[in-house]
């Protein structure tokens, strides 16, 4: 089999069985932002390259400003993160 048309049926499968799970979850809009957060994560990873993570949260830059929250963060799997318990990691610009 073609390993692009097992991967789309993987995908299905998997967005199917989500589809599922999420609509039985309380109204907790924090446990349904992190699934649907872990779900993305988890998708778009496949595709990133080795040295190259995803993530959410917020970007400082060199000043010191901040960004709002941002739901993908997309950065080399080498540098520094300062991380928290929850999905409001910090990312260096």
């Amino acid at each position: 089999m073609f390993p692009f048309l097992e991967f789309c049926r993987n995908t299905q499968k998997s967005l199917s069985e989500f589809s599922k799970d999420y609509s039985k979850l309380p109204d907790d809009p924090t446990t349904q932002i992190s699934l649907r957060l872990f779900f993305i994560m988890d998708f778009l990873q496949r595709f990133l390259p080795s040295n190259m993570d995803i993530a959410a949260g917020e970007i400082v830059d060199f000043t010191g400003r901040k960004s709002s929250k941002q739901d993908i963060v997309l950065y080399r799997s080498n540098y520094p993160v300062f991380r928290s318990p929850d999905y409001q990691n910090t990312y260096l610009l």
